[in-house]
């Protein structure tokens, strides 16, 4: 889980850096115009923060970012697919790959295992 953290917090890191990249080329007059509005720019910055803090969390050991995780790699594992549709291997390979694998990490049992054990209520000793 701790490999998993590292890693949806890099990708949180990566897609903010991404959008504050965006802004600041809009900002500066050579952005592209297919962006996005105001609104769909603060949406992806804001998603991509969420990812970062749930990346941080699962290395943490918090139990509650795996489903905003497990999400976040479904998305992603979307556009890669979409990328390697399109012919873009060298992005759509690795962002592929890299979805694939940490959605399997997430969903493995172990990682299920170590996600039920806050609401075992068995192992409490009864008085």
């Amino acid at each position: 889980m701790r490999l998993a953290g590292v890693l949806v917090a890099l990708q949180g890191a990566v897609g903010a850096g991404v959008v504050v990249r965006l802004i600041v080329l809009g900002f500066a007059g050579s952005g592209d115009s297919t962006a996005g509005s105001a609104f769909t720019t603060l949406f992806l910055l804001a998603l991509a923060i969420l990812t970062l803090v749930a990346g941080i969390a699962l290395y943490r050991g918090r139990w509650w970012p795996r489903p905003v995780a497990v999400l976040g790699q479904i998305l992603l594992l979307t556009g890669g697919l979409l990328l390697l549709a399109t012919g873009h291997l060298w992005f759509g390979v690795p962002l592929t790959l890299m979805a694939v694998g940490v959605l399997v990490g997430l969903c493995s049992p172990k990682s299920n295992q170590w996600m039920a054990v806050p609401f075992d209520l068995t192992s409490r000793s009864s008085h």
